[in-house]
């Protein structure tokens, strides 16, 4: 990812063939991941690499060992017997089971999932010279002119 600088808190990051900007004073990107997660996205990493900022200092309050502490400093009782428990009258008794999964036909899916970031392979042909396809999968003419000059 290449980084540059807007103005001090802003920066425009270009991934791949995507154009991001990321605002360190507001935690913010144009990929939303930044806000909603209230974790760096990639884009705020970068930056973040780029300018010498430790990681760990974008992330909300929430995500720190403190706040982990104070969640359970507090005693948590046990629910007790479930036969002791009191419900309200509305309350209607239901075994819920997991949904029913139909098992999928025919041979499985072997062309993984890329990652954030990651390119496609482009695949060259070695008859024609063009990119997107191979030898085995072209469909364009073999020109003679090209043969003729190769064996002169």
């Amino acid at each position: 990812m290449k980084v540059n600088p807007i103005d001090c808190y802003q920066f425009h990051v270009k991934d791949l063939d995507k154009k991001e900007v990321v605002n360190l004073h507001t935690q913010e990107c144009i990929c939303k991941e930044f806000q909603a997660e209230q974790l760096p996205c990639a884009h705020a990493i970068a930056v973040a690499r780029d300018r010498n900022i430790n990681v760990y200092s974008l992330c909300a309050n929430y995500y720190t060992n403190v706040c982990l502490m104070a969640a359970y400093s507090e005693a948590v009782y046990p629910v007790g017997n479930q036969s002791e428990w009191k419900t309200s009258e509305e309350y209607v008794h239901m075994t819920i089971l997991p949904p029913k999964v139909v098992k999928r036909v025919g041979r499985l899916k072997k062309k993984r999932i890329p990652s954030v970031g990651e390119a496609p392979k482009l695949h060259k042909c070695v008859r024609c010279k063009e990119i997107g396809h191979n030898r085995s999968t072209c469909t364009n003419p073999i020109s003679y002119i090209e043969k003729s000059s190769i064996q002169d």
